[in-house]
């Protein structure tokens, strides 16, 4: 399955998400965990895409995004958890993403970074409102996204939403994964000293 992902995304401190979190508990029915595996290699990072495992319970899905002008394109694969622990194994699955990925030349993949959400998602009619708290490698970080259909109206909607809370917004906050990845090297380069 293909969609176009547009969203906007801002960090925020403990206590703004907190204070965040409070103020639309009226609109949240429940919070869940979720974990992010993710699968890298130097190609994928230099084209700037993403490509990781999603585990909600018992679900599974495979997903790559490709940055467009606008957003980001995914794609989408429900697979079984016998699939994930082949792919967490080194092995590749015989469907579009891999296939896409051995056209790129992408042979191998590394899969040991994992991220961990606790999100409470709200639906208001401008988009869909995560408020996420996610912790990787004993780090915890905050994060607000909010995922629409129109772009412009959007950037509008949270602009407003965060001034609320004395929070300017500039540009999207780094992804999950970047922030993963470059906390790794960060925590690598220390082991190294």
């Amino acid at each position: 399955m293909h969609n176009l992902e547009i969203e906007f995304k801002q960090l925020l401190n403990e206590q703004q998400f907190y204070q965040i979190l409070d103020d639309y508990s009226a609109y949240h029915q429940k919070t869940y965990y979720q974990t992010n595996y993710y699968l890298t290699h130097p190609i994928l990072e230099q084209k700037k895409m993403s490509l990781r495992v999603r585990q909600k319970n018992d679900y599974y899905e495979l997903t790559l995004k490709q940055p467009q002008k606008i957003g980001l394109l995914e794609t989408n694969i429900d697979i079984s958890q016998n699939q994930f622990n082949c792919i967490m194994q080194g092995e590749f699955l015989d469907n579009e993403i891999f296939e896409n990925l051995q056209r790129m030349d992408v042979t191998y993949l590394e899969s040991d970074l994992y991220l961990t959400t606790r999100r409470c998602d709200i639906i208001l009619p401008e988009g869909l409102l995560s408020i996420d708290e996610n912790e990787y490698m004993g780090k915890i970080d905050y994060e607000l996204e909010l995922e629409v259909d129109q772009y412009d109206k959007g950037a509008k909607f949270f602009k407003k939403l965060l001034e609320k809370y004395d929070i300017e917004y500039q540009e999207n906050c780094d992804s999950k994964i970047k922030r993963l990845l470059d906390y790794a090297k960060e925590k690598k380069a220390e082991g190294n000293d």
